[in-house]
């Protein structure tokens, strides 16, 4: 029977003393090797660099690259990595502060995709600010004095809803739609059915091409606006939706509902202008075509029943033969 080699006993200490030493060390006595800024080279790395060096987008890869053994448990080291690969966009003093935590409209995709819009900037957001501060529309809007009666506002009453509103239109002006919805958001979180704050998302939504969003929230809209304010604004936006989806028979009705309310409004006679000289699509032809036919078909069919028959019986005045003229009766017999 074979016997196992002897393994020499210094083999055997050294080897336990050798693993013993890698299971307690730490990163602390290893190198760190990291790319470069430009990454086309691989240079030693400091130990507060621990978990930097990782994609903003690999979240798995920064929580293994920043942990490391340190005593009998494992820790996580430069916590102030992580914090800048999530860092915001720094604050600024007409933001509408800690965004709200929850609304009745965070289920729309165009508010859940919040932080990947880019940047949008909505001239016709200023008419919000000339409607409420009675500015001059005749020359260019000073935004600067804009600013300067926002933060007064925002001063003397920061939690109020239209304070929120004025600010989120605000940043529709500045071509930042994240921090506008932001604001709308925080508005609708205190008020859930405020028709301004609304019809001011909707658009939001509607630049960015998130129709169905768009077309939900401004029909919330329509549904709570006093009757006193006038709902035009909601009709022209509903039109302007419809439009883009190629629904113009549904747009041009929106658009004199809007006419109907503000008479002479300019933008609403410009775009139903431009529905009524729109060329025929090949759909409404065909559709036209097909309603035709079926006309020229009923009244052929009409003609036909009112033609004189050869006995000068109209075919509608034509007797019918009874179902019993042809059955033979059985005289009774005789008793």
């Amino acid at each position: 029977m074979n016997t196992l080699p002897k393994i020499p006993v210094n083999f055997l200490v050294i080897f336990y003393i050798m693993c013993f030493e890698a299971v307690v060390s730490n990163s602390r006595t290893s190198t760190l090797w990291t790319l470069n800024k430009d990454r086309t080279r691989v240079i030693p790395g400091e130990p507060d660099q621990i978990g930097c060096s990782a994609r903003p987008g690999d979240s798995l890869f920064a929580l293994v690259a920043s942990t490391q053994r340190y005593g009998g448990a494992w820790v996580r080291r430069s916590p102030h990595c992580q914090a800048r690969h999530n860092q915001s966009p720094p604050e600024h003093e007409l933001d509408c502060g800690k965004p709200a935590n929850a609304t009745f409209y965070d289920s729309l995709a165009g508010v859940m995709d919040r932080g990947k819009h880019p940047p949008l900037v909505e001239p016709e957001a200023i008419g919000e600010f000339v409607k409420k501060y009675k500015l001059n529309m005749g020359k260019t809007v000073d935004l600067e004095l804009v600013e300067s009666k926002l933060r007064q506002a925002k001063k003397e009453k920061p939690r109020a809803v239209a304070t929120w509103h004025q600010l989120g239109n605000f940043w529709r002006t500045k071509g930042d739609p994240r921090r506008a919805i932001e604001c709308f958001r925080k508005a609708l979180s205190v008020a859930p059915h405020h028709p301004e704050v609304l019809l001011s998302l909707a658009k939001v939504l509607f630049r960015l091409q998130y129709l169905d969003d768009a077309i939900f929230l401004t029909r919330r809209s329509l549904e709570v606006v006093p009757p006193e304010k006038g709902a035009w604004q909601q009709y022209f936006t509903l039109g302007e939706i419809f439009k883009a989806y190629g629904h113009y028979q549904e747009a041009e009705v929106h658009f004199r509902h809007t006419l109907d309310l503000q008479p002479g409004y300019e933008p609403a006679l410009k775009l139903l202008k431009e529905l009524e000289e729109m060329p025929l699509s090949p759909w409404q032809s065909y559709t036209y075509f097909i309603i035709g036919s079926l006309v020229v078909v009923v009244l052929l069919f009409l003609n036909n029943l009112e033609r004189p028959a050869p006995n000068g019986c109209s075919r509608a005045q034509r007797p019918q033969k009874s179902l019993w003229s042809g059955r033979r009766h059985k005289k009774p017999a005789p008793t």
